[in-house]
This record gives C-alpha cells, structure tokens and sequence, in this order.
C-alpha cells in the first residue's frame, strides 16, 4: 500500500490519520517508513500529516523525520491526497 501510493506521487502527498491508522500503520508498516524516508529526500516530495494525538500515541507522532507533521484531537477517518489532485 505504502509503496504503491509514493511511487505515483510526483510532488506530494498529503493525508489525514486518525488514531486507529495511525498505530496500524506503525505497527504493520514501520518498514517501510524507512523506504519512505529516502524517497522523500530523492524525490524531494512534500509531505503533510494530520494525526489524531491522543495520550497513548503522542510519542510516536514523530515518526517521519522529512514531513510535515501536524496534531488535532479528535480526528476522525481517513483519506489522503497525491499531488494536490487525487
């Protein structure tokens, strides 16, 4: 899933993640963060996340080092948007 979105991504990607996808995604995909990461760099892709913050997962927000980041409480669902298009 990971790689086949940032692979037609061509200046970037920007997603919103409630609590649950985001400790789904930590969980079953850490490894590919790491592929993430050097694309991001490569590509030099923007990157945005909103993610839902709760108390159990504030930690591990930070966990793409070349993204923009940003916290609400509350969030609900999930959808993301390549290229400021799709």
């Amino acid at each position: 899933m990971i790689f086949d979105s940032m692979s037609i991504v061509e200046k970037g990607y920007d997603t919103v993640w409630d609590s649950v996808m985001l400790n789904f995604a930590l969980k079953y995909f850490r490894d590919g963060f790491d592929v993430i990461e050097s694309q991001i760099k490569d590509r030099r892709l923007q990157i945005r996340i909103i993610v839902e913050s709760t108390k159990e997962n504030t930690d591990r927000i930070k966990f793409l080092n070349n993204s923009d980041i940003r916290c609400l409480k509350g969030v609900k669902g999930n959808f993301g948007i390549c290229d400021n298009r799709a």
